[in-house]
């Protein structure tokens, strides 16, 4: 069944200066490289995805964007660990937009598609390992481990700390721990506005 969005999308001519100021930070930077400002736009005129709420309150609204543009393209982690990352908190949250946007984004940053596929079913973060989905390398399990456990139970176990931290070192375990939390705020961004996948696309959790 699909869902309207519980909160009014607001159409870009409408803007107060402070939503226009940060559509154009939102459209701008390395985010204007990849698509075309138009492509931003969901089919009532306004933003889509998380942004659409966001740009009803630009005060919190702006830094957010700016702090995802950091995490998406200033991160330390390498693009398949950080996507690996999102995937798992969408997959969990059942996030619908942010399953469709990352899942995307992470077969273009090398995850392949039985990894991709296998993360959409959430499995308990202590369970028999014996059927991890089948990652390329150790790092890739390792994120993966340590994403479904703070994402599940917002704590880290030493074990699971140390698995990360040995591999990756102290700057990318704190990159991972925020990406996996900004992304946690846009599913539940995502979720409790009801915000719809663009038209033509299928869910992916229900």
């Amino acid at each position: 069944m699909t869902q309207t969005p519980r909160i009014a999308s607001i159409q870009t001519e409408d803007y107060t200066p402070a939503q226009h100021d940060m559509f154009e930070a939102l459209t701008g930077g390395p985010r204007a490289a990849l698509r075309p400002k138009k492509e931003f736009l969901n089919s009532e005129g306004g933003v889509g995805g998380p942004f659409h709420p966001w740009i009803h309150s630009p005060m919190l609204g702006f830094p957010a964007q700016a702090l995802g543009a950091k995490v998406r393209f200033d991160n330390s982690l390498s693009g398949d660990l950080r996507e690996l990352a999102i995937l798992v908190v969408g997959a969990y949250t059942k996030a619908e937009y942010e399953w469709w946007a990352h899942s995307k984004i992470g077969l273009a940053e090398g995850l392949k598609e039985d990894i991709v596929s296998a993360i959409r079913t959430t499995r308990s973060h202590d369970d028999d390992a014996s059927d991890w989905p089948p990652f390329d390398n150790d790092a890739q399990l390792a994120v993966y481990r340590f994403a479904l456990e703070l994402t599940q139970t917002s704590h880290v176990s030493d074990a699971r700390y140390a698995a990360v931290q040995q591999l990756l070192g102290d700057q990318q375990t704190v990159d991972l721990v925020v990406t996996i939390g900004y992304y946690t705020l846009v599913s539940m961004t995502l979720n409790t506005f009801q915000i719809q996948l663009p038209e033509g696309v299928e869910p992916s959790f229900t």
